[in-house]
């Protein structure tokens, strides 16, 4: 069994970490898999890293009639049995090396956005074309957007997965301590997020803003970078919260921030299935999150979490003052959390499923 994974990403956010924990995964268990990817991407760089099998084309536009067309020549000289994309792009080239270079293998989709596809005539053609045989979604969420486009394909639920060793012996580097001294000694409040509009940093400001009057011993970081910083960054200072929420940037690897955490309060609106919220799970910090999409197949008020509806400042403070003043019993459900992400979400049982997924398109 030979496998071409598929990626046209250029920075590193959670389905850049799951396709590699996937590769890594695939490869423990002597399947053949190897990437293409772009050249000076952070996936090639990782893959060069840990010696993991790659290839790299030059970045790619939109349709990349290029990629499609070198793709097909690997595909053709290398003989690989099933292709697996991972993004938007990556399925528009294999669409196109289908109909531009006959290339007649199986092609697996994995979607992990729950972006709705695109109302262009192309984007629909694409998802029904009979090269595409299945689509592997990372929550029911996100196979109901799919579905919703085509639904006569094959469909497999296959959660994210995660590292479940990566803490057994981790020994703290005080990142946050070492790089923001003073907030040292200050209850940890954290959002690991692109800045981008669907993460909804604003509510999260919002919420940062009531919890710190009730509790000005909190300090609250916002993790990750993106195009919102400039907008995101004047609300706090109007707000005049310049001093408490601190926007690190991006952090790679982010776990020993992660580690460092007291609770993540996670406001997104749209979500697949938000490998924060795992990585959070395994290193037994608290999670306080909206109930978007895939998120409410992570999160279980009261067992695994604390959830609110979308938005709701009030829910979030409501619920984050509880956890502070020590109102609930975090302890249990973290633990809670952590068996379920140990049991659920690990390396080996993705992997497995994936292979049987392949298993079922090989000639």
């Amino acid at each position: 069994m030979k496998i071409l994974h598929i990626s046209s990403a250029i920075s590193w956010r959670g389905g850049e970490r799951q396709l590699t924990y996937l590769l890594e995964g695939l490869l423990d268990k002597n399947i053949s898999a190897q990437l293409v990817c772009p050249e000076h991407s952070v996936l090639s760089e990782y893959c060069k890293k840990n010696k993991l099998p790659y290839k790299t084309l030059p970045r790619a536009s939109g349709f990349s009639l290029k990629w499609a067309i070198r793709v097909a020549r690997l595909i053709k000289e290398e003989k690989f049995d099933i292709i697996h994309a991972h993004d938007s792009k990556s399925h528009t080239v294999c669409v196109l090396s289908n109909i531009l270079c006959g290339m007649k293998v199986p092609v697996i989709i994995h979607r992990k956005v729950l972006f709705p596809v695109g109302k262009n005539l192309f984007s629909r053609y694409k998802y029904r074309h009979p090269c595409v045989k299945g689509f592997i979604c990372v929550s029911v969420a996100v196979e109901n957007v799919v579905k919703a486009v085509a639904p006569r394909k094959n469909f497999f639920v296959i959660n994210d997965c995660i590292d479940i060793h990566k803490y057994d012996h981790f020994e703290s580097t005080f990142y946050i301590e070492s790089h923001f001294p003073k907030t040292a000694s200050h209850y940890k409040i954290g959002y690991i997020a692109a800045l981008t509009k669907e993460k909804d940093h604003i509510t999260f400001i919002k919420a940062a803003g009531e919890i710190h009057a009730s509790h000005p011993d909190t300090s609250f970081f916002i993790i990750g970078d993106g195009p919102l910083k400039n907008e995101l960054t004047e609300m706090v200072g109007k707000m005049k919260l310049q001093d408490s929420v601190i926007f690190t940037g991006f952090i790679h690897p982010v776990d020993p921030v992660i580690k460092e955490l007291d609770l993540l309060l996670f406001t997104s609106v749209s979500e697949g299935y938000p490998s924060a919220i795992l990585e959070c799970f395994l290193a037994r910090i608290p999670v306080l999150a909206s109930n978007a999409g895939g998120i409410k197949e992570i999160v279980e008020e009261g067992v695994t979490g604390f959830s609110c509806e979308m938005k709701d400042t009030d829910c979030f403070v409501k619920k984050a003052n509880r956890i502070l003043g020590k109102e609930v019993d975090t302890l249990k459900i973290v633990e809670a959390a952590y068996q379920k992400v140990v049991s659920n979400n690990n390396i080996s049982v993705t992997a497995d499923k994936v292979i049987t997924v392949y298993k079922k398109y090989l000639k």
